[in-house]
């Protein structure tokens, strides 16, 4: 079983989410979330927008569910 992208998000990239957030818009960022370095370097750009105060931020890691809940 399991409950399709569709019935739980109203669109198909949670990135886009960002922009409609603030006036200035959210930085947001989509990575491989199957690819530790790829999600470590991300948070490190994230990281560092956040300390220089240019926040709030959004990091989309896409993944998929190998089987169904317990």
């Amino acid at each position: 079983g399991g409950q399709p992208v569709g019935e739980t998000m109203g669109m198909g990239v949670l990135a886009r989410v960002g922009l409609g957030v603030n006036p200035d818009a959210m930085h947001a960022e989509r990575v491989d979330g199957f690819s530790p370095l790829a999600v470590a370097n991300a948070v490190a750009r994230q990281r560092e927008l956040l300390l220089a105060g240019q926040g709030p931020a959004l990091l989309d890691t896409v993944t998929y569910r190998f089987s169904g809940h317990s």
